[in-house]
């Protein structure tokens, strides 16, 4: 190990200068970084904040939809069941006038 060379009172002030200043430096760059921390934070919460939002309405939508789709689905069934029914008594009339034809045909021969 080389022997060390005893700094000079001048030298010692200048070293002590030097790590103040740098001190002071570090000191402003660790505010600036816990700055950068504290928006990166508050705009993460901002953004976490927006997804839930979303997130919230697009359930609601896919809920309202699917309500939506019901409401569709029992109509039609409704309206088939009531054409279904509609379809069966115009038949039954066919039939019943067929039938009245053909007596009307046998009565006059």
């Amino acid at each position: 190990k080389p022997k060390e060379i005893p700094l000079t009172e001048e030298q010692l002030n200048e070293e002590i200068i030097k790590t103040r200043l740098r001190l002071t430096a570090l000191k402003s760059q660790l505010t600036t970084r816990m700055e950068e921390v504290a928006t990166a934070k508050a705009g993460e919460m901002e953004l976490s904040q927006k997804h839930k939002e979303l997130e919230d309405a697009f359930k609601e939508l896919v809920a309202e939809r699917f309500d939506i789709i019901s409401d569709f689905t029992r109509q039609h069934k409704a309206t088939e069941d009531e054409m279904i029914a509609r379809i069966t008594i115009l038949d039954s009339t066919i039939t019943d006038l067929k039938d009245q034809k053909e007596l009307s045909a046998l009565a006059l021969r």
